[in-house]
């Protein structure tokens, strides 16, 4: 069953009212790190994201990118 998510609207499975993509994103946003507890990849280094920078590389690096 799909719904639209709470943030970005789009129709899709959701997870507590929410899309995967947006989940993921809130969770690097919150924690610097992915739904898979994934960091981010800076010079051959994958660690969670701790500056505002590091995690919009993230997100970048995950597809958010307009």
């Amino acid at each position: 069953m799909t719904a639209d998510c709470k943030v970005c609207g789009k129709k899709s499975e959701l997870r507590l009212g929410y899309c995967l993509e947006c989940a993921e994103a809130e969770s690097i946003i919150a924690e610097g790190t992915d739904m898979r507890d994934g960091g981010v990849s800076i010079a051959g280094e994958q660690r969670p994201a701790e500056t505002t920078r590091e995690k919009l590389i993230f997100l970048i690096q995950k597809g958010w990118h307009k």
